[in-house]
Parts: structure tokens; C-alpha cells; sequence
């Protein structure tokens, strides 16, 4: 592991660079007992978690015993502060090239002897579980999964994104404020509306060219390839009211993995961590004192 800023844009591997958040439990920056990282879903970036991280900041103390937590943080290639890859054919966007990103983050700024949890949202445990499937983890201790599916019944999208992400891109730039509205509708409960409002603004400032290119690239995870995470503990965390990926999906994985705990939020929908954030933090802190219990 090398010591880099606590938050600037970093090479992680040729051509591809992102902007990385690292922050410290009581600053201790050089006695690290555990390291939590965060990978959201499609297109989105660390400032999704912001609202957990300050909540896992300001309780750890109560929770926990372990003073000296890492927060490792990261905007996906082309999304948020981290700029675009060298190479933007829509290849560049793969499963594959994802989870070569997330390794990379895993290699360069986390220590290989210290605890691990991994925190990830929406669409991003597919990437996690593309990793570890290639990269096993010997110092992964849980799997945080939020709003999150495998491939079920359930799952409304097919690998491919939502096919109305087949359309030329002046249709998508056309048929965007459109889209965004559903999006709102769909992944933020109506009780946070200025967070509708935030959400809003946010999506309709996406690169449709860069979406199109994320979209169609999804290829969900399915039970097989959670093979290698059955006997690590997991919290499944789901929105009550989620619009994206119904609360089944959820449920669904929970009953795949042994060792998983699985919490329903009210009054939150896709965008839990953002909606209930105080609720999220405390049930990972909670997860996470359990895990150095067992």
C-alpha cells in the first residue's frame, strides 16, 4: 500500500485514472485496524456515500473498540471528479475493465494485512463479485450489499441495461429530462423531496454518451458467481419502497448466502443511504461489530 493525498485524481492503472477519498477514523492514519471500501453502482460517485460516512465517522467510537478505521472511496472512470479513460470505445466500460478498477483501488490503497469490508451499491456488488471472483480477498471479514440483486425472477433489468438504452444517442440526449423524471420516481422515496430535487439535477448533468456506454455493458452477477462469498458474513440492506430493484431482489439474495442478515429501511426506496442515512450507518456499524465479535 502507498501513501497517497487524502482525496485527489490517481492513476490506478494505465489510462485509467479516478478520484479517490481516503479518510481516518480519529485521524489515526498510521495504526489502521480495519478498512472499509465503498463501490456504488452505475455511474455514480463516493459523495453517494457521504452522508453514511459521517455517520460511521461520528459512532464508530460507540460501536466499536477499534479506533483506527480507513474509509477508501472512489468515482467511477469518466463519472463525478475522476475524468474519462484513455481508451472510451464502449468496451473500455465492461464488467472486466470495472473489476480490473476495483482491484486496482483494493492493490493500491488498502494493506493487505489489515481487516476488509466491502460496502457496495445498486449495481456495484456485481463488480465486487467480478473481482473477488479473480481476486479473492484473504483479509475480507463482510459484505455490506445495499439496494442491490443477482440475476432472479425478480430482477426487471437483463444484462444490457434497460433497452430503451439501444436507442441512438441524439434519441437518449432527446428522451433524457424524461428519463431522469422516472429515474426520480422510481429510486427516491416521495417523503425526500429535496433529494428527488438533488437527484434530478444530478441526472440530468449525466453524459448520455457515458451512459449509454455503462448501460450497455451490464451483465448482472448470478448465483454462481456468489459461489466464492457464501461462507462471509453479509448484510443485505434494501429500501422498503425500492422502484429499481424491487425489495424481492433483496430478499432473493439474502436466501443465497448462509451468513446473511437481511434489513428492510422504511421510507426509502433505491437511494436508501441517501434517504435514511443514520438508519444504514448504524445497521453497517452494527454488521461490523458483530463480524470482530464472531
Amino acid at each position: 500500500m502507498h501513501h497517497v493525498p487524502d482525496a485527489c485524481i490517481q492513476e490506478i492503472r494505465p489510462g485509467r485514472s479516478v478520484f479517490v477519498r481516503q479518510e481516518y477514523q480519529e485521524n489515526a492514519e498510521d495504526n489502521v485496524e480495519l478498512q472499509l471500501v465503498f463501490q456504488h453502482g452505475t455511474m455514480a460517485t463516493e459523495q453517494q456515500y457521504g452522508l453514511v460516512l459521517n455517520t460511521l465517522k461520528q459512532r464508530c467510537g460507540e460501536y466499536l473498540s477499534l479506533k483506527g478505521v480507513k474509509f477508501i472511496l472512489y468515482d467511477c472512470v469518466g463519472c463525478g471528479q475522476s475524468p474519462s479513460p484513455a481508451d472510451t470505445r464502449p468496451s473500455a466500460f465492461h464488467n472486466e475493465e470495472l473489476a480490473k478498477d476495483f482491484a486496482a483501488i483494493l492493490d493500491k490503497f488498502t494493506d493487505s494485512t489489515v481487516p476488509i469490508i466491502v460496502i457496495g451499491h445498486s449495481y456495484g456488488p456485481t463488480i465486487v463479485l467480478n473481482t473477488l471472483r479473480t481476486n479473492p480477498l484473504p483479509n475480507l471479514r463482510g459484505l455490506v450489499l445495499i439496494g442491490t440483486s443477482i440475476r432472479n425472477p425478480h430482477l426487471p433489468h437483463s444484462d444490457g441495461g434497460h433497452p430503451i438504452m439501444k436507442l441512438p444517442l441524439f434519441m437518449l440526449r432527446f428522451l433524457q429530462r424524461t428519463m431522469t423524471d422516472e429515474f426520480v420516481k422510481m429510486s427516491v422515496h416521495p417523503d425526500h423531496t429535496e433529494l428527488r430535487e438533488e437527484v434530478r439535477k444530478g441526472s440530468n448533468r449525466n453524459d448520455m454518451a457515458l451512459a449509454k456506454n455503462y448501460h450497455r455493458n451490464m451483465q448482472w452477477a448470478t448465483v454462481d458467481d456468489i459461489q466464492s462469498i457464501r461462507n462471509v458474513p453479509a448484510l443485505i440492506i434494501h429500501g422498503k419502497d425500492d422502484g429499481v430493484l424491487p425489495l424481492e431482489c433483496g430478499q432473493h439474495l439474502a436466501d443465497q448466502l448462509p451468513m446473511a442478515t437481511f434489513v428492510v429501511v422504511d421510507s426509502a426506496s433505491h437511494l436508501v443511504m441517501l434517504e435514511q442515512p443514520e438508519q444504514v450507518g448504524e445497521e453497517i456499524l452494527k454488521f461490523v461489530k458483530r463480524c470482530f465479535q464472531e
